[in-house]
């Protein structure tokens, strides 16, 4: 499963940037802040790299039953008990 992951990027008040993004499994709201902007686009294309190439990093914070519940989403034969059949 390959998500695509919107970051975003605000100006801050204070003249810093903040860079935000939801991440796909947890659903939680990631946001980090940035006194340049270039370092916030460099942290954007971290992102998208990071779930391009190695999707499977999303799951680390996850807690366990988060994880399974979303790895039971992408292979719902997994409920299935081997040992039935």
């Amino acid at each position: 499963m390959k998500e695509e992951v919107e970051v975003s990027i605000y100006k801050l008040k204070n003249g810093g940037y903040q860079a935000s993004y939801t991440n796909p499994f947890s659903n939680k709201r990631i946001r980090n802040k940035f006194k340049m902007l270039n370092e916030a686009n460099d942290f954007k294309r971290k992102i998208h790299a990071q779930f391009i190439t190695d999707v499977m990093t999303g799951y680390l914070h996850l807690p366990t039953k988060q994880f399974l519940d979303a790895y039971l989403q992408l292979y719902p034969k997994a409920k299935e008990d081997p040992m039935s059949q």
